[in-house]
């Protein structure tokens, strides 16, 4: 495969571990991936894309600190069970959408496993059985 063969198919990413902190619930974007990757004008609302194939819309915000996910952040944390120490990959699909996949404490990516509501994901093993969390849901900051 070419370069050009590579680009048609490469999508920037950057990734965050969960970290609780108390009444914060936002995701910073990195500058330099901001500078890099993302040329549109910054919007009101990004869209989060989860391994359940739903959406969540969530408000960007920017400060003189950065741009940042706020609002509708923390439902697409609760809607997927997310806890302290987990981490996420958000690659970038253009017009301000991000793919996100979810990985365990263990290090093992999460899947939805059949059956389940398409809007919630669950953490599994290697073999595809849930794993449970031993941490409380809470607020968290990236």
């Amino acid at each position: 495969m070419n370069k050009t063969e590579i680009d048609k198919f490469y999508q920037p990413a950057f990734c965050r571990h969960l970290y609780m902190r108390k009444n914060l619930a936002l995701v910073k974007i990195h500058p330099i991936f901001l500078k890099t990757h993302i040329k549109e004008e910054v919007p009101v609302f990004s869209t989060l894309k989860g391994p359940s194939g739903g959406s969540w819309p969530v408000k960007v915000h920017q400060t003189e600190k950065g741009i940042y996910l706020v609002e509708g952040w923390e439902q697409f944390l609760q809607d997927h069970s997310l806890v302290h120490g987990e981490f996420l990959i958000f690659s970038y699909c253009g017009n301000w959408c991000f793919d996100v996949e979810i990985f365990g404490r263990d290090g093992l990516q999460m899947k939805i496993p059949d059956g389940e509501e398409e809007d919630k994901a669950v953490p599994s093993d290697s073999k595809g059985k849930t794993v449970m969390h031993d941490a409380k849901p809470g607020s968290f900051l990236l």
